[in-house]
């Protein structure tokens, strides 16, 4: 084993073997030093040799700037750099008499401090990483040994004489010294690369969970967890079905089933108690878990629960799996389609050896069909043990239930046993509380009997009887317990009767908003929906409830979560209750008088309310009129951003024949209005990539509109709102927008991003035969920007790009060209040749000239376009593939086949890691493939290839969208080449009648279909 020192080791002692003289000599601070340096630069003002100061800089800024580095082993002793300074003054003064060697000496100084500038810019990682601080403590005791050992090696240069002698020695020391301090930088170096590489992969990897976005279950888990009782919930860790299911790893499914308020969402967090311990001890499998919530968009919705496993099975990994990086860098959506995410689970689940997933209210999953395909996916394709609870429901007893060895249904005889400890804890909390030592007595056994196996029930009724504020009323509780869930709601709900008529209203308010919410409502957001009234002008704060007051009202079938500060039913049965919907037990029918049904609605109507409110809010000034942040913000309009990104959610499930009363003079009615709403609502669901959502809700909302107020949608047009909206983006503050999100990595559209929205929005004006309205739009548009900026600003490019994309789909093509080429100038007066941005636009001018029938020109702007995005980007990138795919098409124009054929398949391999084989991108290059494999004579395969793309289309877009009908007409042109002319004829016969019913007998798609179905009918017989 060597026993080298290390440099700081060496310092330590020297230090330590300092004379008292030499300590006193060089005890004097940097101020000093830097004094002397002074007064040394003036004496030699007139010498032709460079300042002191200038020389020795960079190795006083190096000293200062890392003096505070000192590791343990001068935690008892004075910092050596409390010397330096002094011991660098006395070799100064020794050497600057004797000008050669002094000069000499600079140099040398000079040398080390240049090296040593690097360090600068980690002037703050070495406090952050315990590796980096060490390599920096080396290479600081190397310097400050130097500058001792210099000094003690040259204090006796008295004389020139003396000097001579001295120097050649000194100088081969320094030079060894100089070799070490090299040694300890590379080593640095490494240290500092590697922390940068590990803060890389942190970043990305953060970045990645953003795209995932996965709610947080954690937060969900102590919520339910602290709802459990200590000792409840073990009954099910010694059940058989569940430890066969535990212990036997793999393609392991178990089924629990339950009916409302049975405890099972209490259980599954004993569930995941029980499988983390296991985890923990033996260090192996995963575990991962959801709570599903049907009144909670975001837990409920496809991609949040598949996004969340995903999260928990790979997201604490040191390193992403490759599959899931691709997927990251190739997607140009700010959030991952559910689609995408499916893909994602399926293909990344099956390189684990063994997990456990615990899905909690199954039956609430907003697409259960859906679910229940990705849970057999994941059970037949990988090592999976999965337990779903839910109600029993037809859909989930077909997929899971038919077997029943692997299925526990929940009753009184299971959770009995759980129900009297959570009683018996209950009743001593409230007889401590109460001072009233035989509650028991009195409530245990009529509880425990009336709960029948319901959790929730005993739950309720112990919230009630602590409302009790006298033993009279504790007895008076207790006479007639209600029997079942619906029977206690309407007790609860009937003690509302007894309430003032202003407290009436308002709890009828609160379960309203609550049961009808996407989410959650903060406190902030809930007191103002409840206090608006429709004919309010403004906010009247006199009208805010007190937050006590809806506490004690609420209590206790809305339940209040003061770490969130969010208020949500306490069950998925009371918003059933309320409603009117559902599955709870003898729910009595909403036209029937009672007391209870003063408080309860039909969804519709409480939809409708809520809409009300909404539309309403949005009409107030300055909401109606402004999107500036600086003219609202979310502290005085808390309700703002739910009601601008929930309205159309609400109102499409409103009443038609009894619409909101605000409908005609609301923001819909008014286009200034509705575009500042429609532009607010982008920027602040920016996060989720919203343009195709925000389209498609408008389009619902039309629908809706259409039936309830059809003279309103005359003065609505969607496509030109939106248009209209992303032109006006460039010049909105979005300051306030950052700062609101910026821990929910809020950005604002990349170039790339709009330029993909315009061209989402280009395919629907064309869809619509209304691209001459997008033109004029936009032209208009350019003639703005350029009188207020010039022809040449960067603030024109994109709508230059947009009318090129337009004039290109009007077969205007040298109009297109000339647009893009104007584009093209103007980004290349502002920005390099192999910038991003011109890249878009040199692939855009390859398309143009494919279609000015230019195929070398076409060819040589795609190419020119890769060189450029592959310098910057990953090669799964969604701009590379698209750009690679257009590629192709040229050359399949060109009558290159094979070359063609290679360049799609290698998109379609990206594309089907990176999207899936389901997504529309991916179904287009399988057409691509096909049709190279028919070019090149391989028919069959064509044909096989053509079939795989027409079933993915019918399953993901349907049988009728034009997409689906032109993929069938070649299919159909296929089968006549293969000679199976009877198939083809039937073929084309189905997708041309459908195309006249749904486009028309002129549309380019109809042409095509019937030019191919007129050459079948002219061939012989």
């Amino acid at each position: 084993m060597s026993n080298t020192k290390s440099s700081t080791e060496e310092l330590k002692e020297l230090l330590d073997s300092l004379p008292e003289k030499t300590r006193k000599e060089w005890s004097d601070g940097e101020d000093k030093l830097l004094k002397r340096v002074q007064e040394l630069d003036e004496k030699r003002s007139k010498s032709k040799t460079r300042k002191i100061a200038r020389k020795i800089g960079p190795l006083v800024d190096f000293l200062q700037r890392f003096a505070g580095v000192c590791g343990p082993l001068f935690q008892a002793n004075p910092d050596p750099a409390s010397y330096v300074w002094g011991a660098f003054r006395v070799l100064l003064e020794i050497m600057q008499g004797m000008s050669t060697y002094f000069d000499k000496l600079l140099d040398m100084l000079y040398s080390i401090g240049g090296k040593l500038t690097q360090f600068t810019k980690f002037a703050e990682m070495h406090n952050e990483s315990s590796t980096c601080r060490a390599a920096l403590e080396e290479v600081r005791s190397d310097v400050v040994l130097m500058i001792y050992r210099a000094t003690a090696k040259l204090k006796g240069c008295t004389s020139i004489a003396l000097a001579k002698t001295i120097w050649r020695p000194f100088e081969s020391e320094f030079r060894e010294r100089q070799l070490i301090l090299e040694r300890h930088t590379d080593l640095f170096e490494r240290e500092v690369q590697l922390e940068h590489d590990l803060i890389s992969v942190a970043g990305r990897k953060r970045q990645v969970m953003d795209w995932l976005a996965p709610v947080d279950v954690k937060v969900d888990l102590e919520r339910e967890r602290d709802k459990r009782s200590d000792g409840t919930g073990t009954w099910i860790l010694d059940s058989s079905k569940y430890t066969t299911w535990r212990d036997h790893p793999g393609k392991q499914l178990l089924w629990i089933c339950g009916g409302p308020g049975t405890g099972k969402t209490v259980l599954s967090t004993s569930i995941i108690a029980d499988l983390e311990a296991r985890v923990k001890a033996q260090g192996q499998s995963k575990v991962a878990y959801f709570f599903f919530k049907r009144t909670e968009s975001d837990r409920s919705n496809a991609s949040s629960w598949i996004c969340s496993l995903v999260t928990q099975l790979f997201g604490t990994m040191d390193y992403l799996p490759p599959a899931l990086l691709a997927a990251y860098n190739s997607s140009t959506s700010k959030k991952v389609a559910a689609s995408k995410a499916e893909e994602l689970l399926i293909s990344l689940s099956q390189t684990l050896s063994g997990f456990f997933i615990i899905l909690d209210g199954l039956d609430e999953a907003a697409e259960l069909d859906a679910a229940l395909r990705v849970i057999q996916k994941l059970r037949d394709q990988s090592n999976a043990n999965i337990i779903c609870l839910s109600r029993d429901n037809m859909a989930i007893r077909s997929e899971l239930g038919n077997r029943t060895d692997n299925v526990i249904f929940l009753n009184e005889s299971l959770n009995g046993a759980d129900i009297d400890r959570y009683l018996e804890k209950q009743i001593t909390v409230m007889e401590k509380r109460l001072g009233e030592p035989g509650l028991r007595q009195i409530l245990f056994e009529p509880l425990s009997d009336g709960a029948k196996g319901l959790f929730l029930w005993a739950h309720l009724m112990m919230e009630t009887l602590k409302k009790a504020s006298t033993m009279s009323a504790l007895h008076n509780s207790m006479k007639q317990l209600p029997k079942g869930l619906s029977e206690l709601y309407d007790k609860t709900l009937s003690i509302y009767s007894e309430e003032t008529p202003d407290n009436k209203a308002l709890v009828k308010r609160i379960f309203v908003w609550v049961s009808t919410s996407t989410r959650p409502l903060k406190w902030e957001e809930l007191k103002q929906a409840i206090a608006l009234d429709r004919d309010d002008t403004e906010l009247d704060r006199g009208k805010v409830p007190f937050k006590n007051a809806v506490l004690r009202l609420c209590n206790p079938l809305i339940e209040y979560s003061q770490i969130e500060d969010v208020f949500r039913p306490s069950h998925l049965s009371v918003v059933e209750y309320l409603l009117g919907i559902g599955s709870v037990n003898n729910s009595p029918p909403l036209d029937q008088s009672s007391a209870a049904n003063e408080f309860r609605t039909s969804e519709e109507a409480a939809q409708t309310f809520v809409a009300n409110v909404c539309l309403h809010y949005l009409s107030m000034s300055p909401l109606e009129s402004s999107v500036q942040w600086d003219e609202w913000d979310e502290e005085s309009l808390p309700l703002t951003y739910y009601a601008t990104s929930n309205l159309c959610h609400h109102l499409t499930r409103s009443s038609k024949s009894h619409p909101p009363k605000h409908l005609s003079a609301s923001i819909l009615a008014c286009e200034a209005q509705r575009r500042v709403w429609l532009t607010r609502w982008l920027l602040i669901t920016m996060t989720r990539a919203p343009v195709q959502n925000i389209l498609n809700e408008q389009g619902a909302t039309e629908i809706w509109l259409k039936a309830a107020q059809p003279e309103l949608v005359l003065s609505m047009d969607i496509l030109q709102d939106m248009l209209a909206v992303i032109i006006d983006l460039d010049r909105i503050d979005v300051a306030g927008y950052e700062n609101r999100a910026a821990t929910q990595t809020w950005a604002k559209p990349t170039y790339f991003e709009k330029m993909t929205v315009i061209r989402d929005l280009a395919r629907q004006f064309k869809l619509a035969g209304r691209e001459a309205d997008a033109v004029a739009t936009l032209e208009s548009a350019r003639d703005r920007q350029c009188e207020l900026f010039g022809w040449n600003s960067p603030k024109v490019v994109w709508i230059y790009q947009s009318l090129g994309i337009l004039y290109d789909q009007q077969h205007k093509f040298e109009l297109a060209c000339q647009t893009q080429h104007k584009a093209l100038k103007v980004q290349r007066s502002h920005v390099m040749d192999d910038d991003l941005e011109i890249a878009w636009t040199i692939d855009e001018l390859g398309r143009v000239y494919k279609h000015l029938k230019d195929l070398e020109k076409a060819e040589q702007m795609q190419l020119q376009a890769i060189r450029i995005m592959e310098a910057v980007l990953p090669q799964e990138d969604m701009r590379i593939l698209f750009t690679r795919n257009a590629l192709a098409r040229t050359y399949l124009l060109q009558k290159r086949p094979e070359e063609a054929l290679d360049e799609h398949r290698g998109v379609l391999a990206a594309q089907k890691l990176s999207f899936g084989e389901q997504h529309d991108h991916t179904l287009w290059t399988m057409t691509d493939v096909a049709n190279c494999l028919a070019e090149s004579g391989r028919l069959q395969e064509a044909y096989d290839q053509m079939m795989t793309a027409l079933n993915g289309r019918r399953q993901f877009l349907g049988s009728n969208h034009q997409d689906t009908l032109w993929t069938m007409c070649d299919v159909g042109v296929l089968l006549k080449r293969l000679g199976r002319e009877k198939e083809a004829k039937k073929i084309l016969e189905e997708v041309h009648a459908k195309q006249v019913e749904l486009l028309g007998h002129s549309h380019r798609s109809t042409v095509r279909t019937s030019r191919a179905f007129e050459g079948l009918q002219m061939r012989p017989q």
